[in-house]
């Protein structure tokens, strides 16, 4: 039960972080933290040993040393360096790959879809939201943590604890 509360904890908060970044171009870095504090509580309540916690957090780790470098070549901002270190660490090495795979997908669908929004005028009714006229500028660059939340959202199911948290759920 406590590992299913862990679970989907984490999809909520990937799901704030997404509505977060796309209002306002910003991911919160208490809600990175709280994503991995939040692995260190399932891991601990389902159980995974130690070994295994230990190769989470490794994932995690070259996740955000390769978003720093990212970071640093003005590719990806800080909080979504951060947001995919932590929703990394989730997934760990086994479903890193495929994870990384969708939400690179999930990404370059987002810039295009960007990109269409801002070769079309805006409606008068859409006009007066800052957060709309900021996707819409040409001089913003795409909110990438809709598109790591959303990737994490998509390989739920992925995740090495999900089938422990998730299998008193009925109907699953």
């Amino acid at each position: 039960m406590l590992a299913t509360i862990a679970v989907l904890a984490f999809l909520g908060a990937l799901l704030y972080a997404a509505y977060h970044d796309a209002t306002t171009y910003r991911i919160p870095n208490w809600l990175s933290v709280a994503i991995v504090a939040d692995f260190l509580f399932a891991a601990a309540v389902a159980p995974l040993d130690m070994t295994a916690v230990g190769w989470h957090l490794s994932a995690g780790a070259a996740l955000l040393v390769a978003g720093a470098g990212l970071f640093a070549a003005g590719v990806l901002g800080g909080g979504d360096a951060k947001l995919l270190a932590a929703s990394g660490t989730w997934f760990g090495w086994g479903a890193l790959a495929p994870y990384l795979i969708v939400v690179a997908l999930l990404g370059g669908a987002l810039a295009v879809a960007i990109l269409m929004l801002r070769r079309t005028p805006l409606p008068d009714s859409l006009s007066d939201k800052a957060w709309i006229n900021r996707l819409h500028s040409p001089d913003e660059g795409v909110p990438y943590g809709v598109s790591i939340a959303l990737g994490g959202c998509v390989m739920a199911g992925k995740l090495p604890l999900a089938g422990v948290a998730l299998a008193g759920v009925p109907g699953l």
